[in-house]
């Protein structure tokens, strides 16, 4: 039966034209570019507020070891070196309730592959490798600034000697070309009198630590 014409137009409406359609993918296009960066932002600030939370928690973990011996910071080594000492986390393991607190949801392992003073390579992430993502001032760090087995009274500027902290700023910004000592990245960074800051390596190893502690 042949189409009226009423029936043709109508037919006509309930589809797109093509200039119709490439409006549509335009105006998708700039709202996914608009939007993506904006996402990706907040999942990476929800990683950084995850790690921040994580450095507390062993914060926590800490202070209720120093309730047990003293006011004495972990007698612990700054790592386990193949098994031959006890690090932080085999210390503090009793203290603890949840292992995720010692991995950084962004540790994706050696991030500066051409320093001299890493790895020189790319690496699993950190965790992988030495059972945590974070490093801390403790025995063997090789300066008078190492906390570990240390008193309170030992401690002379708790909000700048720094305690446990990410051994690498994953959470940005850094290039693969940088070195650990001059990166403009920062790394989360928790404190003897327990805040978290964001600094430097250089800032937190060379500004902070020196003349924090005795």
């Amino acid at each position: 039966k042949p189409m009226c014409s009423f029936e043709l137009r109508k037919s006509m409406r309930k589809a797109f034209t093509l200039i119709e359609l490439l409006v549509v993918i335009a105006i998708v296009t700039v709202l996914a570019g608009i939007l993506f960066p904006v996402f990706a932002r907040a999942r990476n600030n929800a990683r950084r507020t995850q790690c921040m939370s994580n450095l507390r928690q062993i914060g926590a973990a800490i202070g209720a070891y120093q309730a047990d011996w003293d006011g004495r910071y972990p007698y612990a080594w700054r790592s386990n070196e193949g098994g031959r000492h006890p690090d932080l986390r085999d210390v503090l393991n009793t203290y603890v309730m949840n292992d995720d607190i010692w991995r950084c949801p962004k540790d994706i392992g050696e991030i500066f592959p051409s320093d001299p003073g890493g790895f020189m390579t790319r690496t699993s992430p950190f965790y992988e490798i030495f059972g945590m993502s974070y490093g801390w001032a403790g025995r063997g760090w090789g300066s008078r600034s190492e906390v570990g087995g240390k008193g309170n009274y030992r401690i002379t500027r708790p909000s700048l000697a720094p305690l446990v902290f990410e051994v690498r700023p994953w959470h940005g910004p850094y290039a693969p070309t940088d070195l650990f000592l001059t990166t403009r990245g920062t790394c989360s960074v928790l404190y003897c009198d327990h805040h978290v800051g964001w600094r430097t390596p250089y800032e937190f190893i060379f500004k902070d630590m020196p003349e924090s502690v005795r």
